[in-house]
Formats: C-alpha cells, structure tokens, sequence
C-alpha cells in the first residue's frame, strides 16, 4: 500500500469516527515544505459546506479520532483546516526496497535511448554535470529495472565550435608548412603511432608543394625527420651555424612554432623539421 493509499484509508475511518459520513473520493495534496507534514487533505474545506461547520473545528474532531498506524506516524491540522500527515519513512522505505525484483524483460524489439551528462567543452566543468550523470544514470537503471532495453549515450555539448577550430588550425598549419595560401594548395593528412616513433603520412591533394617536389624526384618515402624542441629560435641559430638551411619556418603563438631545414650537401640534404609544442 501506497502512503497516499494509507492515509486515504485512515481518514475514511476518522471521519466516520468523528462526524458519522462516509464521504467521497478524499482529495490529497502536498505540503509546501516538509516541517508541516508529508501529506496532507483539504477534505474538510469540502465538507464544511456540506456539515455548515468550520473546516478548522471538523479538522480537530477527525485529528482527534485519527489513530496512527499503517505508516502514518501521527496527524496535525494545519492552516484553516488541512489535516496534515507524517509519515514512517522509514517504514515505507523498507517497502519499497523490498519489491526490489527485477520485472520480465521487454519482449519486442523497442530500444530507448537516454542521453545524459553532455558537459560543454568550452566551459569549465560545475556540480551541475554531476547533477546531471546521477539524475540520467538513475533513469537508466530505473527504465532497466522495468524490463527494457536501453541504450545509454553522452553528446560532446557544443562539440562544432572546437572541433572547426582544430580544423581551421590544421588547414592554416599545413598551408603554412609550405607558405602557401590555404587556398593553393591541400593535402590530407594522419598520424599514427609506431613503438616510440610518430608516423604522419601526408597525401598532396592538389597545388605545388615542397612533398610534390619530393614525391616527383624520389617518389613516395621518407620525406623529413621531425624533432620537437623547447625553444625553435635557439635551436635554429644552432643548426644555421651548423650549415644547415632554413627553407620555411612559421609561428602560430607564443608556444607553438616549426621549421624546415635542408641538411647541407655533404649530410645529403635531408629535410629536418623542428617543432615547438607544448608538451
């Protein structure tokens, strides 16, 4: 039996204690805070112009005849003539944790789809997307309980803002690598991990580019050996001094930079390229 359930059932008893009526379907409401109960009847404004007696003095004589019980700890009146319950939570807490077993699972092919969390990229992280990851993950579980089959998602929020900025930056950085307008020229571009090297394989596209050249005197194969360096202008005082050239070099912001060399004739005019990354 419900709370509500209960206290309905009660207030019928009390009020046929009390004032001798059995009355109809009993209203229920909710309190506007806990300190005044957690149920509550407007029953008595009803049959005050039924009994032609105040709805606070029929209150009073059904609270009177009120005996606790079934999970209604005690009743108060309140207000102009609400009767206010409070209930054992306890008691129906128990209850509830008790018909805990699972229901029989759905038996068509339905899926539903709950999407939660989504915390936004762009803005620092608050309690609100915790807020948000319990409030989805107890839905799941609840829609699991009763039998169906749920697949659960998050979304990156605002996902297009830096994702068109890696873009744009990789757009800008490998027109750069050859000074080149973006518009010029365009290559595909994908890295990959082998042990501890990096690989990035680089496909031109259309335009005139320093791998064109390559690719048409060498074919495909090795084209240049990156290192990464803490300070690229330092380092590339040393290398100039070291006879090596430099063929383009280009800075996006205070930490991130690149150049390419050309070793000297007698090192077999290897291209080098050093970077300045954070790490």
């Amino acid at each position: 039996m419900s709370p509500e359930q209960a206290f309905r059932s009660a207030l019928e008893s009390a009020l046929a204690q009390a004032l001798g009526i059995e009355p109809g379907p009993i209203p229920l409401t909710y309190p506007p805070n806990a300190t005044l109960g957690d149920l509550a009847s407007p029953v008595c404004f009803e049959l005050a112009r039924q009994l032609r007696k105040p709805p606070r003095a029929l209150a009073e004589a059904v609270v009177a005849a009120f005996e606790p019980g079934g999970g209604i700890a005690r009743v108060e009146v309140a207000g102009a003539g609400y009767i206010n319950a409070f209930l054992e939570r306890t008691r129906f807490l128990k209850l509830w944790l008790a018909d805990k077993a699972p229901r029989e699972s759905v038996t068509d092919d339905s899926k539903i789809v709950v999407e939660h969390t989504n915390i936004n990229p762009n803005k620092a992280a608050h309690i609100g997307h915790l807020r948000n990851a319990v409030l989805g993950d107890t839905l799941v579980r609840c829609l699991r309980h009763l039998g169906h089959r749920v697949e659960v998602r998050t979304r990156v929020a605002d996902g297009r803002l830096p994702l068109a900025a890696v873009e744009q930056a990789r757009v800008g950085f490998a027109a750069g690598l050859h000074g080149l307008d973006e518009a010029s020229a365009s290559a595909a571009y994908s890295q990959c991990d082998a042990g501890p090297l990096e690989v990035e394989l680089i496909q031109v596209l259309e335009g005139e580019t320093t791998h064109s050249e390559h690719l048409r005197a060498h074919g495909e194969g090795l084209h240049h050996v990156r290192f990464r360096v803490e300070d690229l202008d330092a380092r590339l005082a040393d290398m100039e001094s070291a006879g090596f050239t430099t063929i383009f070099r280009k800075r996006f912001g205070p930490t991130v930079a690149f150049a390419y060399l050309e070793a000297p004739p007698e090192a077999g005019k290897s291209v080098i390229e050093l970077l300045e990354l954070p790490a």
